[in-house]
Order: structure tokens, then sequence, then C-alpha cells
């Protein structure tokens, strides 16, 4: 129904619209590329200020108000800054409007990332993160407590027995956020959430997903969806993003705890959407050994790096 609404979106009538509410003509309009929104870059007319349209449906109406909240909480941070807040139509049709200022730069992968970028890139990631640890307090904390025992459960027949070896290498004391040690996190920091240009991040986006776990839980997220859309004969960038881990890892003033209790908590999340399906095919469960792997080559990296740091 989402797809279908994207695809029936009615673009010029919301252009129109816009331009009437702002009071101003827009010499852009161009459609973006996104998974669970409908996105604008605008560009207006004299002055060349770009922004940013999200178009959020009805099934995000909680995401629109997370949104809001969270980007009043940040403000004069690498969070987006939220424009025309009284000018800006608060709906288009069932969609939820917001405009937001335009970062320039480009999504970046680990391995396109030069050692001394790489440590910028982290250094903006620590101060952003350290603004987050001041707002959104009523987050509740992840549930990985119950993930591991699931996963457990459902690799006990079929095919889900391929992975059970790789769900039991997490270690349970390991495999679960501590409440007292719970930070606030992007909840979904990849390359195409934050846009890095002139060697500096100039914003993080969609920080609808704030939740409460470990801030190490970003980074693994980062690497981990960097190697996921490698190719496995991309030999020389994933030794490269195996590399910019290691430097990551010494890097930041993260525990050995804290990367690995992420790092299993990421591996468990994989397990637990992959097994929900009670059906679970050898294809499924091949992918699932193939990101065990990786999970497994990142659990040695943090080993050798963390506890000699």
């Amino acid at each position: 129904r989402e797809i279908q609404m994207k695809q029936n979106f009615d673009t010029q009538g919301l252009r129109a619209s816009l331009e009437k509410a702002l009071g101003f003509r827009l010499v852009v309009f161009k459609r973006l590329k996104c998974v669970n929104s409908v996105n604008f870059k605008a560009v207006r007319e004299g002055d060349g200020l770009a922004f940013t349209v999200k178009c959020l449906p009805p099934e995000r109406r909680f995401g629109y108000e997370m949104i809001v909240r969270h980007l009043d909480e940040l403000q004069g941070t690498l969070a987006p800054e939220r424009l025309f807040r009284e000018e800006c139509p608060p709906k288009f049709g069932k969609y939820d409007l917001l405009c937001l200022k335009w970062c320039e730069g480009e999504p970046l992968f680990p391995d396109r990332l030069s050692p001394q970028q790489l440590i910028c890139f982290l250094d903006d990631y620590l101060a952003f993160s350290k603004r987050l640890q001041q707002t959104s307090s009523h987050l509740p904390i992840y549930p990985s407590a119950t993930w591991r025992a699931t996963a457990l459960a459902k690799c006990t027949t079929g095919f889900g027995r391929l992975v059970r070896p790789f769900v039991e290498d997490c270690a349970e004391e390991l495999s679960a956020f501590l409440p007292e040690k719970a930070g606030v996190q992007h909840g979904d920091l990849h390359p195409g959430n934050f846009a890095f240009s002139k060697g500096r991040v100039s914003g993080f986006f969609d920080i609808e997903g704030l939740t409460r776990g470990y801030p190490a839980w970003d980074i693994i997220r980062y690497f981990m969806f960097a190697l996921d859309h490698l190719s496995p004969l991309s030999l020389r960038r994933r030794r490269i993003t195996f590399q910019r881990f290691a430097q990551t890892v010494r890097y930041l003033p993260y525990s050995f705890e804290d990367w690995l209790t992420s790092l299993n908590v990421s591996w468990l999340e994989q397990v637990h959407k992959k097994l929900e399906n009670p059906h679970v095919g050898l294809l499924a469960a091949l992918q699932l050994r193939l990101h065990a792997r990786l999970y497994r080559r990142l659990r040695v990296i943090i080993s050798e790096n963390v506890r000699l740091s």
C-alpha cells in the first residue's frame, strides 16, 4: 500500500501547494531516493536556499511526531535544522510535511574514507552522541535480552539449525544492554543517514529512530551495512573496511564489553528478523551464516585491538 501511495504521489500538486504557502517560487524540486518516506530537494528562487521536503505517510505518524520532538531537542547540533515552521503546511493529503535545511555532502562507505577522514567522522559522531545523551531520556531501552533466547528456540528445527552455533557464539552476559550503562544512540546509522563534505560530517539524518543502548552499536551498524553491501569478490574494499574498523575500535572511548555487546545484539537482531518467518528457507539460513562470518571477523578485530588499547 505504501509503495502504491508513493507511485501515485502528486509531485506537481505538492510543489504548487508549497510555493503558495511559503510565498516563493522553487527553481528546483527533485525527488530523492528513500525507503520509508517521499523526499524532495527544493531550491528557493533568488538566494538559492536549498532544503529537504520530507513527506511521511500515515503509517509513520509516530515517526513524524518523534522527528519533530528530536529536532527541537537537538537544535544547534549536526541534526538538520527545521525550516518554515509556521509557513509549511502540516499536511499534503495524507502525508505529514517537514522542511529541513539541506546538508550538502555525500554518503561515504568506510573504505572510501582515508584514515584521517575517518578520525574526523568519529570526532563528529562523538560530539553528536554527547548531545544525544542530554536528550530523549524517555526512550525505552532496546529489548535485546530476549532475542538470544528467542533465536536459540527457533534454531532447533529445519534450516534454523545451521545458524545455532553462531547464536551460541554470543555469550549471554554480553548479549544485552545494561540499563545503568545504556545511552541514547542514533539507532540507524548507515552511509545514507549522514552527509560527509570537505572532510567533516555536515548532518546526521533520520533521527526518529533514536533509542537507548550502547552508542558503539551505531558504529557497528555503519560497518555492517557497508560490509553487507559489498560483493564477496570485492576483496580490496572489504580489506580496507576491516582496517578502518580496527582503527575505529582503537580510537573510540568504548570498552571491550560495550563493543562485544553491541556486536552481539546487532547479530541477534539479524537472526531475529530472519527467523520470525516460521518457514525459514535454505537461502535465508545461508545468508545468516554469511553474516555470521562477518560478525566473527569483527569480533576478532575487537579482541585484538580493544584489549591492547
